[in-house]
């Protein structure tokens, strides 16, 4: 029975080393090429300047989601120091 238990402990170890491998955050504010800017800060996204355009988003492994009231659902795909999205713009963390 010792055995086992240390076996799972093992195992349950193991594992949860690996989820948290591939698990990323984000904070911070993010630029695109042309400037267009994204701060995220406590479990939301805001658009600097423009009133109302903040939402929440999540962070799943190396995937981001976001949806503003007035837009299209966002997924991006974080990487190093930004991401880029289902749509073709790349942003860069700049703060």
């Amino acid at each position: 029975m010792k055995n086992f238990v240390a076996a799972l402990l093992f195992v349950t170890a193991t594992l949860s080393g690996c989820g948290e491998a591939t698990h990323q955050t984000i904070s911070g504010t993010y630029a695109d090429k042309d400037g267009s800017t994204l701060v995220f800060e406590g479990g939301k996204v805001k658009v600097p300047g423009i009133a109302d355009r903040e939402t929440d988003f999540t962070v799943s492994g190396s995937t981001l989601k976001y949806k503003f009231a007035d837009g299209y659902p966002v997924e991006a795909t974080l990487s190093g120091d930004g991401f880029t999205t289902n749509y073709g713009y790349v942003y860069k963390k700049v703060h």
